[in-house]
């Protein structure tokens, strides 16, 4: 038996291993974490020509969280995101995600049109940049990053027909679809524990 051909596939297999499992998780935590700080950068430079105040609250809040998810970021991954759900259901995650979601809705309520839309773009960059993170750092996130992309796709066909028929349920259907497995809470929740992290920091 040629033990070299064995030894040559055992070494590729490992490079290949060390390769993703090393460099490239490396490479995409890093990426992640820059994002982030350009996320709050630009944050901070919209505060300091008045775009919204250093003081509101909506501006602290989301500060902390991205303050919480630069630095717990190495330890997101797509199991845990996927057990956030699970931690919600509890007493104790229950009360924790309530009194965030209240307290974000009351901050964002004291703000005028233009800062809200400028907290709420923020919220959607953080929150983009931190599924694609966990979408592509793992093979079981890409498989379902891919189911996600087709449900995303079917939900556009269904949005558009309802829309051309004027059906008058398309405002609960519509959110049923949107809210599949729980995404909206698992992300409210993640968000929670980043603002429960900042806060800390």
């Amino acid at each position: 038996m040629d033990y070299t051909i064995l030894v040559s596939g055992i070494c590729g297999l490992a490079l290949l291993y060390f390769i993703y499992e090393v460099e490239w998780k490396r490479y995409r935590l890093d990426k992640l974490r820059d994002d982030l700080f350009v996320i709050r950068d630009d944050l901070f430079r919209a505060a300091a020509n008045g775009d919204i105040s250093f003081d509101s609250d909506a501006y602290k809040i989301i500060r902390t969280n991205l303050n919480g998810m630069i630095r717990f970021s190495h330890d997101l991954s797509f199991f845990r995101f996927m057990l956030v759900r699970g931690e919600v259901k509890k007493p104790a995650g229950r009360a924790i995600a309530g009194e965030y979601r209240s307290r974000i809705a009351g901050a964002l309520e004291q703000l005028t049109p233009e800062q809200r839309a400028l907290i709420v773009n923020v919220q959607k960059k953080v929150h983009d940049r931190v599924l694609v993170y966990l979408a592509f750092n793992s093979l079981l996130g890409c498989v379902c990053f891919g189911i996600v992309s087709v449900l995303a796709l079917i939900t556009f066909i269904v949005r558009e027909g309802i829309k051309a028929i004027g059906w008058n349920s398309k405002d609960r259907l519509l959110g049923d679809i949107s809210n599949i497995g729980g995404m909206k809470r698992r992300i409210e929740a993640l968000d929670a524990e980043a603002n429960n992290i900042g806060c800390l920091a």
